[in-house]
């Protein structure tokens, strides 16, 4: 039993990575996926954010409140929400009709 719980784990905290790489390696399919009537950035939000839900549950599940995490990954953890919320409109503003790199758009502007 703790074999499998462990396989869907660790299925659910690497459930992001081949997600973000099929959208930033072939996001034609997703605007595809997504048709004409949906917005393909709002339904990339909204994946990401159920995707997040299932990491979290992932992790909650196997964590234990005995073992407290080091001081400074409540700053990591600020610092990252932070960033999550500042920057959203540059990342989920973007077209993936053309193929836009969200790197250079964010640095160019």
């Amino acid at each position: 039993m703790a074999l499998g719980l462990s396989l869907w784990v660790c299925v659910g905290v690497l459930l992001p990575f081949p997600y973000y790489y099929w959208l930033w390696t072939y996001p034609q399919t997703w605007v595809d996926l997504c048709g004409k009537r949906r917005d393909p950035c709002q339904w990339m939000a909204r994946v990401s954010h159920l995707i997040k839900l299932i990491q979290f549950a992932s992790l909650l599940s196997v964590s234990s409140t005995l073992s407290y995490p080091p001081w400074y990954s409540f700053a990591l953890l600020i610092v990252g929400q932070f960033l999550n919320f500042k920057h959203p409109p540059e990342l989920f503003a973007c077209d993936f009709r053309g193929g836009i790199n969200l790197l250079h758009k964010i640095i160019t502007g």
